[in-house]
């Protein structure tokens, strides 16, 4: 998966009268620890 991007909902958020009521959970993927490296150089 790519870095940053949503991997599971643990806990689903939701919004009453287009105000938010509580905000979602959620598992997201990060990069591998060589990968920061060279993106940065770039």
């Amino acid at each position: 998966m790519e870095p940053n991007s949503v991997f599971a909902v643990v806990q689903k958020g939701y919004k009453l009268n287009d105000r938010l009521v509580r905000a979602a959970m959620v598992m997201v993927t990060k990069a591998p620890s060589g990968a920061a490296d060279s993106q940065e150089s770039e």
